[in-house]
């Protein structure tokens, strides 16, 4: 199914067979990319793309992991012409290419199945404003076996929220309900601040949880159009770090 037009609903996109991947620097803001070697071929072409800043129809979140800077990406080479006219054209900043590249990582059509580089080219694509390609890097990030990649989904799939795809409000609060309230006292004065310095008066910056920081988490909530009864915990957090609202404060 083309990029365009793929639709997911309920649990995270299932994007084939669970298997092990090599995520090639989990940083898509890394200044290093690895090439790895699939069966004996060798055909790598290290490109160096400029990401720029999330487009202005997601404006107050940022992509997890994307700072605005440069990242290096790679496109695993193939022997077949139209796969590497392909790759060209997704390195020129064809964003239809782009998503058709990312589609191809994913299923291994054409490339070898690589979902890191599905994530770092659906990332690009999302800064090019597309929705739905900022809800597949939060797909695949949920697929990340690392304790912080729960909250740095829940960031993604506010993009793509904020880019108008609905069910991405759904997803948030699965994984804030699946993470919980396991904040220690210096994220909770952080927490604390961050609604304070934004409006949002949660009281003392104390690193304790009572009524009137739930209240000023819900109304922060409520007004950035994010699911406003998520727990006081790592998704709120993430999400409270990667707001940049359009006057920020």
């Amino acid at each position: 199914m083309p990029w365009s037009a793929r639709r997911t609903t309920g649990a995270p996109p299932r994007f084939g067979t669970t298997d092990a991947v090599d995520w090639i620097g989990r940083s898509l803001a890394c200044p290093l990319a690895v090439g790895h070697r699939w069966g004996g071929l060798l055909a790598i072409l290290l490109a160096l793309i400029s990401l720029g800043n999330p487009p202005e129809a997601f404006a107050g979140f940022e992509l997890p992991d994307q700072e605005g800077g440069v990242a290096y990406l790679i496109f695993d080479g193939t022997e077949d012409p139209a796969i590497r006219a392909l790759g060209r054209r997704a390195l020129d900043g064809d964003i239809e290419a782009m998503g058709e590249l990312a589609d191809r990582y994913v299923a291994g059509d054409g490339v070898p199945r690589d979902l890191a580089a599905a994530q770092t080219w659906y990332a690009a694509l999302a800064r090019h404003g597309d929705a739905r390609a900022a809800f597949n890097v939060a797909a695949l990030l949920e697929r990340e076996d690392d304790p912080g990649s729960p909250a740095r989904a829940a960031v993604a799939y506010a993009v793509a929220l904020a880019g108008g795809i609905d069910e991405a409000a759904d997803r948030i609060t699965v994984l804030a309900g699946s993470t919980g309230n396991a904040l220690g006292e210096d994220d909770l004065r952080q927490l604390q601040e961050r609604l304070a310095l934004l409006g949002f008066d949660p009281g003392p910056a104390d690193g304790l949880v009572g009524p009137r920081t739930r209240e000023a988490l819900a109304a922060w909530l409520n007004a950035a159009a994010l699911p406003d009864d998520l727990p006081v915990g790592p998704v709120a957090l993430a999400l409270l770090r990667a707001w940049r609202p359009d006057d920020p404060q």
